[in-house]
Parts: structure tokens; C-alpha cells; sequence
């Protein structure tokens, strides 16, 4: 992303998020958002709740673990991809 994009991307992100709190897909695309403007504790702390909500949702484990594993948090990312698994 440039970062003006990334600006626009995250805050329309926040917007739908803050009309719909639940809406899961909005949050996963701000979580990626996010992380590709090098924010990862926010992203991270963005996916894991919604792993929690929607565990069953098996593409937010893999965007995790492969934000791990691109910032060489192997241990992280391999246990990512196992909870996947389970």
C-alpha cells in the first residue's frame, strides 16, 4: 500500500467496523490493513478476536500465521496454523 491508501483503506476499515462491530470480514481486512502498514500487535490483537468469535473461519488463522512467518515468527506462526488444524 502507499500510504495515503493505507490511511484511506484502515479508517473506511474503522468506519464499517464501527457501524457493525461483528462484521467479521471488515475486521479481517483491517487486521491485513493493518499489518501491512507495519502495525502488527494491533492486527494481531484484531484476528485473534475473531478467532475467537469465529473459530470455524479457517482463512484467519492462515493470514495470522503468515503474518508471523513474513516477520519470521516461526514458533508463532507454526502454532497459528496448528490451531487451525484442530
Amino acid at each position: 500500500f502507499e500510504t495515503r491508501d493505507a490511511a484511506r483503506i484502515i479508517q473506511a476499515q474503522r468506519d464499517l467496523v464501527a457501524a457493525n462491530p461483528r462484521d467479521f470480514q471488515a475486521r479481517i481486512i483491517l487486521g491485513n490493513a493493518l499489518a501491512e502498514t507495519g502495525r502488527l500487535a494491533e492486527a494481531v490483537q484484531i484476528l485473534e478476536a475473531v478467532i475467537t468469535e469465529r473459530p470455524g473461519f479457517l482463512p484467519t488463522y492462515l493470514i495470522l500465521a503468515n503474518f508471523y512467518q513474513a516477520r519470521r515468527q516461526l514458533a508463532k506462526a507454526i502454532e497459528t496454523f496448528e490451531r487451525a488444524l484442530v
